[in-house]
């Protein structure tokens, strides 16, 4: 019979403010999820290998240049109501970060340096498609 191990939620941080990691390790502490801080040199590494995921490739890719300057998130292992707890905390500490993702078996394997760029693409094709004003 195969052990089960209940894994830890854990956020990854990659360029956020002091600010924005001080209130989200607060936050962290409080909702008892990991958080791990990644440097943007560290980006070109799979974000399985980056949140601890048993099995995830190990590789690493350079970090373009070209990568985004703007705060990214990776949620691995949540619940929904640890999401949603996760994102109230968020919204009442004044925390906004639009580039974030849940680790799915699709982008396990796949650079942050290259999540965050599919992120930056989904955030923009969003903000184009809203009305003026909103």
């Amino acid at each position: 019979m195969k052990a089960h191990i209940a894994l830890q939620p854990t956020l990854l941080c990659c360029q956020l403010s002091q600010e924005q990691l001080n209130t989200l390790a607060a936050i962290s502490r409080a909702l008892r999820f990991e958080m791990r801080r990644v440097d943007r040199a560290q980006a070109g590494r799979t974000v399985g290998a980056l949140c601890g995921a048993p099995g995830s490739s190990k590789g690493a890719v350079p970090v373009p240049p070209t990568m985004t300057q703007e705060p990214v998130l990776v949620l691995y292992q949540f619940t929904e109501a640890g999401l949603d707890a996760l994102l109230a905390a968020m919204k009442s500490g004044g925390v906004n970060i639009p580039l974030k993702a849940a680790v799915t078996p699709t982008n396990r394997d796949w650079p942050l340096c290259q999540l965050a760029a599919e992120l930056e693409k989904e955030h923009a094709a969003v903000q184009a498609a809203r009305p003026a004003g909103e």
